[in-house]
């Protein structure tokens, strides 16, 4: 039930906090920036792919530690509401 609870809640409603979230809609407006940069600066294809592969490890490496944060914070969240109606 938690699993699903969690799948549920880190999609949809994480998608729509985002929307919402100004610091994250500059981060991403920096981010498109930056790639707009780096695609004017005539880097050859193999240049491009090893720029692509190590913005995609860190993407990859970003999102792994965001998912198991988030987990990890609602698991604890749940712990401490059992905990307190346990009494």
């Amino acid at each position: 039930m938690l699993d699903i609870l969690f799948k549920t809640r880190s999609h949809h409603a994480l998608e729509d906090c985002l929307k919402k979230d100004e610091i994250y809609q500059k981060s991403e407006r920096k981010i498109e920036e930056v790639l707009r940069k780096i695609n004017r600066m005539g880097l050859d294809q193999e240049q491009l792919d090893a720029v692509d592969e190590a913005l995609s490890i860190c993407n990859y490496y970003d999102s792994q530690y965001g998912r198991i944060a988030y987990s990890l914070g609602f698991k604890d969240a749940v712990h401490l509401i059992m905990e307190l109606f346990e009494d």
